[in-house]
């Protein structure tokens, strides 16, 4: 049985960092030329297979604010509006995305926060389902013809990730084995101070 995903109540912060989160996004598909409003919307679903396609009442008006706030600049093409990303928009982008180079520690940590709302009998469902969809993710990346991975760097990139799936796999089968086991096999809660 599958688990519903998680989805907070629409409040005014959350539909500011979805808009912050699209705009973004918007502004790195326009750093490979000018982009439609519906390309958005498209793409988005494309890559979450679906699970998540944004409307147009959330797309539109987010990037009109990027119009408004001189990140990109809109330009009639017939019925449609055609959007490119502007220098202002460039500087932006590099100096949001720039945080996200290198090992992460706000995504993970953002993570922790939405286990603290989930029910804890679904919890073990929950990573369960992300590992699997990041599994199948790094493979994609590192298997696949993706050209933001260079061929080159495949190799290296993948005995870099199972040196660390061994290692993370070590280092739970350690801490499993120190605790004590009960009769019937499992683990036996350790007493709490």
């Amino acid at each position: 049985m599958g688990m519903a995903p998680f989805m907070p109540p629409p409040t005014r912060l959350s539909r500011a960092r979805l808009r912050g989160f699209l705009g973004l996004y918007a502004l790195s598909m326009m750093r490979d030329g000018p982009i439609y409003g519906f390309e958005v919307i498209s793409r988005i679903a494309e890559r979450t297979g679906g699970s998540w396609r944004p409307g147009a009442g959330a797309v539109y008006p987010t990037l009109r604010s990027l119009v408004q706030r001189k990140l990109a600049s809109a330009h009639p093409a017939g019925s449609r509006t055609l959007y490119r990303i502007t220098p202002r928009g460039r500087a932006h982008y590099e100096k949001i995305v720039g945080g996200f180079r290198g090992p992460s520690r706000w995504m993970g940590d953002g993570w922790r926060l939405v286990l603290d709302m989930i029910d804890p009998s679904r919890i073990p469902e929950f990573l369960l389902r992300r590992l699997r969809t990041d599994m199948t993710m790094i493979r994609e990346l590192v298997e696949g013809e993706d050209p933001r991975i260079p061929p080159a760097r495949r190799g290296h990139l993948r005995e870099a990730l199972v040196g660390e799936l061994r290692e993370t796999l070590s280092a739970m089968e350690a801490a499993s084995s120190a605790r004590p086991v009960s009769p019937n096999g499992r683990q036996k809660e350790e007493p709490s101070p």
